[in-house]
């Protein structure tokens, strides 16, 4: 669960605060080499969000949705480069999701692993909405700079998400938190 505050003075209404979408996956390693690793990520993502984009933007999509994501990862001693592509797919009624149908994703990742426990990474994340009908795709193009922090606990990360392009799109400044656990 996260929660964004968002100020875009290109748009009215120009800020929003509130809780995000959670989305829920897995990650399925079906490929493992010594170097090299392929994975798939099925994906739900629950509207928790605000979902009030005519009093203000809109901190969640107030949709149900599911997603897909082709992963791959190479490592070079303490060198990690990733790739990803992408597609998700919402649900809903017609007069809830509008043109809305889904988005398509790719994304390249660079980390350095420092220590045994902390990993620097830069991240170019590429984004497209599909629309049914008429309404032209809008699509973001964002770079992200993080760490990663491994414990016995899980995986956590934090990083800043900025957009650097996009047709259509909100253009702000995200602060990233996560955490994974395996099992």
């Amino acid at each position: 669960m996260g929660y964004a505050r968002t100020t875009d003075g290109a748009t009215d209404p120009d800020h929003g605060s509130g809780p995000t979408d959670v989305a829920i996956g897995a990650k399925w390693r079906f490929l493992h080499a010594e170097h090299f690793a392929l994975a798939l990520i099925p994906e739900i993502s629950l509207p928790v969000g605000d979902g009030k984009p005519e009093e203000e933007i809109s901190s969640g999509s107030n949709l149900w949705g599911a997603g897909l994501t082709l992963a791959a990862t190479a490592s070079f001693d303490r060198l990690a480069i990733g790739a990803a592509l992408s597609r998700s797919w919402v649900t809903g009624k017609d007069q809830d999701r509008g043109d809305a149908r889904g988005s398509i994703g790719a994304d390249l990742a660079l980390g350095w692993q420092a220590t045994e426990m902390v990993q620097p990474e830069i991240e170019l994340h590429y984004a497209r909405d599909l629309n049914a009908g008429d309404t032209e795709d809008a699509w973001v193009m964002t770079t992200t700079a993080g760490v990663l922090v491994s414990t016995d606990y899980g995986r956590f990360g934090a990083g800043v998400d900025q957009a650097i392009a996009g047709k259509d799109a909100e253009r702000t400044t995200t602060v990233l938190l996560q955490w994974v656990k395996g099992f």
